[in-house]
């Protein structure tokens, strides 16, 4: 296994939108490390004619990212994006779009320049790294929860998304999601608010004005489908509704159109969702849990044996699922399919534009196919993502 360090942050993804800064630099730092391993890792054993890169969370949208770029495809043969993913509302923004939200960021921090990117370079190289940190009070001028994301910047993201992917040599893709990928985000943030406040301003936060004009409807609309059948006054309820939200929001609804783009353009998908945990996993985060279960970066500790969430001592039930989740990573990074090669015995069945929900659960004793895809509200997240703009333009080019 080879792991890399890349720039993040305003280092990594600082951009003024045009030749000046462009950004994505992050993107070009892997590029390299991939480059360095079809040039050397045949000298430690490994194959360059064999390559699977996988990542979690930004980490997803940055290998599904390079899966695209021409700058990058060719450089290996296998992806797996986990929790992350080139159509994530988070993964990539226009070039207006990011240069909006950067520069928005210097004047919070004492830019008073123009709007000419070079002043604003110039100014940039005299601040101190400390500077850049200074985010409480900050509001995002655009749709997103990050100031820094990739871009379509005209050279490693030199079309629109879907072009990209539909020109890009087919690859066998693993891909999926967490069950409760929003249960993260609920007990990370510790916001005292009542629930109701929460999700209205999570809504506000990822459905601005860019993304369409008839935005405020569409805040409404979320809100009453989220809310539905629920008790507004329960704060239990509500944060199990708030979760859905977030989960959907930031990475399901990404990774069930990430997979029909995939397979649309000729690509090999398995489709997934994580359904484990242990009961006992998160330490002393478990107080400040609504419930406990298999969230956004619960499954890392299976693959890569770092706990996060608390020290990890995995007991006989986890050292089985150690065991079942590095088998499947394996047996996907050696033959581009997760059963293995003995596919007369196949218990993970490819993904299927016919039965567009079905997946594969990962759980304990054993996983299986699946129909439905977190409670069947691909229907609403796909047509919620089919009207706003922003994702129209960053994945299709339409204007």
């Amino acid at each position: 296994m080879v792991t890399l360090n890349y720039r993040v942050g305003v280092l990594g993804f600082f951009s003024t939108g045009d030749e000046v800064c462009r950004g994505n630099f992050g993107l070009w730092d892997q590029t390299l490390a991939l480059k360095w391993v079809q040039k050397h890792i045949a000298s430690f054993g490994g194959n360059p004619n064999n390559v699977t890169i996988f990542g979690q969370s930004a980490g997803g949208v940055s290998v599904d990212l390079l899966s695209l770029s021409p700058h990058s495809r060719d450089l290996f043969h296998r992806v797996v994006p986990m929790s992350g993913n080139a159509l994530c509302e988070f993964g990539c923004r226009t070039a207006k779009g990011q240069r909006e939200s950067c520069l928005g960021y210097l004047r919070h921090i004492g830019y008073s320049g123009s709007e000419d990117s070079k002043e604003i370079m110039d100014w940039l190289k005299t601040k101190p790294i400390e500077e850049m940190e200074k985010m409480n009070g900050y509001v995002i001028p655009v749709t997103g929860v990050f100031v820094y994301e990739p871009n379509i910047d005209g050279d490693f993201l030199s079309k629109p998304l879907d072009e990209l992917r539909r020109e890009a040599p087919k690859k066998a893709i693993m891909l999926g999601v967490a069950e409760h990928e929003g249960l993260f985000f609920e007990f990370l943030g510790q916001d005292s608010r009542p629930t109701e406040e929460i999700l209205k301003s999570g809504i506000e936060a990822l459905y601005k004005e860019d993304t369409g004009p008839d935005f405020l409807k569409v805040r409404e609309k979320i809100f009453n489908f989220y809310t539905k059948d629920t008790d507004r006054g329960n704060e239990v309820q509500m944060k199990e509704r708030l979760i859905e939200f977030f989960g959907d929001a930031l990475f399901n609804g990404g990774a069930i159109a990430t997979a029909q783009a995939a397979l649309t353009h000729g690509n090999t998908v398995w489709f997934y969702v994580f359904d484990y945990c242990s009961p006992n996993g998160f330490g002393g985060l478990e107080e400040m849990m609504p419930f406990v279960g298999p969230t956004h970066c619960t499954d890392l500790r299976y693959v890569l044996g770092e706990g996060l969430y608390s020290a990890f001592q995995p007991n006989e039930e986890e050292w089985k699922m150690i065991d079942k989740m590095t088998t499947l990573y394996t047996n996907f990074a050696k033959y581009g399919n997760p059963n293995g090669q003995d596919s007369d015995s196949a218990e993970w069945e490819p993904y299927s534009l016919a039965t567009p929900e079905r997946h594969y659960r990962i759980g304990y004793p054993r996983g299986g196919m699946r129909n439905e895809y977190h409670k069947g509200r691909w229907a609403f997240l796909s047509e919620i993502r089919a009207n706003n703009k922003i994702l129209e333009e960053v994945v299709y080019g339409r204007l």
